[in-house]
């Protein structure tokens, strides 16, 4: 499961999940995950969506969704979002929480 820890102003941020059973083993969801997005202190999602199977005929259990980090969106810099995850894997509820951090200019890696 990942999610960038930084969200550029007028860039695509992309996070995934994998689904897991019991085991740790990689399976699909019950159904497909949804989302919802929260800015800080906010109780009503800015955005909320469902989350799209990538590479259905090769993995197994891998979902990812994409945001627009624009203001037209919501998202403003310095601001700190969190995702909020939902599906059920085997009839049992998961739930996964991503935070990440509104930035107005790539930061180039060392």
């Amino acid at each position: 499961m990942a999610c960038p820890k930084e969200g550029v102003i007028g860039k695509i941020l992309t996070f995934t999940i994998r689904g897991k059973n019991g085991l740790g083993s990689p399976t699909d969801t019950d159904s497909l995950p949804t989302y919802k997005v929260y800015k800080t202190n906010i109780d009503d999602p800015i955005i909320t969506g469902t989350m799209s199977k990538l590479n259905d005929n090769n993995t197994t259990g891998l979902y990812e969704a994409q945001l627009n980090i624009t203001e037209d969106n919501n998202f403003y810099i310095y601001n700190t979002y969190t995702i909020d995850i939902k599906t059920t894997i085997e009839t049992v509820p998961v739930a996964v929480t991503y935070s990440f951090l509104a930035v107005g200019t790539e930061r180039q890696q060392c």
